[in-house]
């Protein structure tokens, strides 16, 4: 009662204290009570029930002598709190299983990332605003003469425009409504653009346009690459913990808070686009803080010392606390999304991870770690050593419905010999039709594919009387190739 009667003569006179915002923004808070129990039921995860562990908080006094919000986990006797612990102990870990289930799901990041990329092309709304029109019952007379009369004082569209909802809080506006509102809001950008002649905003917000429908419509952006501490780690070659952590508050100071976040997102964004020769808009990229994912453990605890200090600290609780922290550590990650109609564009996308990792990764040799980067693409990365095989390969298929890059990817894997793209690329067309083990047999040595491709495309020219109605070589090496396919069928190479 003497702490708490002390506590109240200090805060005499004070309208805000810390402790006030840590009853409903701190890391385990009314708020995160409030989802944790509503998250968890509409996923079928175990709901939160134990609340024992809100008896437990008390206001203490941190290093810099400010009022917070603080677990007491021990009782007046030095004792621990057995049951506090438990619960505090359960409620990170549940924090950690909603982070990995929920917020880090590729369907819901999707989705925020295409969202927060329209906050960015049509400008952050106003929050509040006390300017909008309301049409009171008094004044329905008056406004019914005005519209009425012929020479149209006020006209519907000005009212309309001064009623309509005009910022996020307004009571209209809620996730039913929230894309709707934003869809008007660009639309009216794009008028505004077409009147003043400004091509750049008219291309964004066309640009929030279509990302706003593919919300609507669920045609959400692609998982393309997923990159977390332990890639950033291997990638860099930078192996010491504390030197890791450093390189990834770079990357999310550089992308995420510095002045020029958003264009510096741009930038990498628009020269995977660039890289890829897909259209500006097809990547988004999605760099969360490394913090936003431990909060749970930097809740406040009540030290041995009476100081509040982080629950990671405490004594009672720091050891398995610590190796959650570990978890979460791994939670964070770098996502990049494409655009759906894209997704299977694997040359393309496999330029646009190239020039995303140069960007990220200072001097990284993108051909000794093309087995790293495969691992943690989420599409058939090409390596870049064999970029030029793919090509050849996609050309060669041109008349296919669809490709079957595995036939390309399984020779790469297995190739003993450096064959060369074109090699590569042959020995992959007949894949489509004959296994590799019979392939082998029949061209054992590496260029004995093209050698006999090279044969048959001299026959094929020596037939053509007109050079001017040649076809191009393309055509040729196709029709050189099913001629040996043919000659397989036969017998005829055995």
């Amino acid at each position: 009662i003497e702490i708490y009667n002390d506590a109240l003569k200090k805060l005499e006179g004070n309208l805000f204290h810390q402790y006030m915002a840590d009853i409903v923004a701190d890391t385990i808070c009314a708020d995160y009570i409030d989802y944790i129990q509503r998250d968890t039921l509409n996923v079928g995860l175990d709901t939160f029930k134990d609340g024992r562990i809100l008896r437990s908080y008390y206001i203490g006094i941190d290093e810099k002598n400010s009022y917070r919000m603080a677990l007491s986990l021990k009782d007046r006797g030095g004792k621990p709190r057995v049951s506090t612990i438990t619960a505090a102990k359960n409620i990170v870990r549940q924090r950690y299983n909603l982070a990995e289930i929920i917020y880090y799901h590729k369907t819901k990041v999707s989705a925020s990332a295409m969202l927060a990329k329209v906050f960015a092309l049509i400008d952050k709304p106003l929050e509040v605003s006390t300017n909008r029109y309301r049409i009171k019952l008094e004044d329905i007379d008056r406004l019914t003469d005005s519209l009425s009369k012929k020479d149209k004082p006020l006209s519907a569209a000005k009212l309309k425009n001064g009623y309509m909802p005009n910022c996020i809080l307004d009571p209209y506006i809620g996730d039913e409504s929230l894309l709707l509102w934003m869809l008007d809001s660009a639309w009216e950008k794009v008028k505004l653009a077409q009147k003043n002649n400004e091509k750049e905003l008219l291309r964004s917000s066309l640009m929030a346009i279509s990302l706003i429908e593919g919300i609507a419509e669920r045609k959400l952006y692609k998982v393309a690459i997923t990159i977390n501490f332990d890639s950033i780690r291997l990638l860099s070659e930078i192996f010491e913990p504390k030197s890791v952590k450093k390189y990834i508050n770079d990357i999310v100071e550089k992308y995420r808070h510095d002045k020029n976040a958003s264009d510096n997102r741009d930038h990498i964004e628009n020269e995977m686009s660039t890289a890829s020769q897909l259209p500006l808009g097809s990547f988004l990229t999605y760099i969360p803080p490394p913090k936003s994912q431990a909060k749970g453990i930097e809740t406040g605890a009540i030290g041995d010392d009476g100081i509040v200090r982080i629950l990671s600290e405490h004594s009672t609780v720091s050891d398995d606390v610590e190796r959650l922290g570990i978890q979460y550590q791994n939670l964070w990650k770098v996502i990049v999304f494409v655009h759906p109609d894209y997704r299977n564009n694997i040359i393309e996308l496999s330029n646009a991870i190239d020039s995303l990792l140069s960007n990220l990764v200072t001097g990284i040799n993108l051909k000794s770690k093309s087995e790293l980067i495969k691992d943690i693409c989420w599409f058939k990365y090409i390596p870049i050593q064999y970029r030029s095989a793919a090509i050849k390969f996609k050309e060669l298929n041109i008349n296919q419905e669809k490709i079957n890059w595995n036939n390309l990817i399984t020779l790469f894997n297995r190739a003993d010999d450096e064959y060369g793209p074109d090699e590569y690329a042959y020995r992959a067309y007949l894949s489509n039709h004959f296994n590799s083990k019979k392939i082998n047999e029949i061209f054992p040595k590496a260029g004995d594919v093209k050698d006999l491709v090279k044969k048959e495309i001299g026959a094929i020219e020596a037939n053509t009387s007109d050079s001017k109605t040649a076809t191009p070589d393309i055509d040729n090496e196709i029709k050189a190739l099913d001629a040996i396919r043919d000659k397989i069928n036969n017998n005829e190479l055995l």
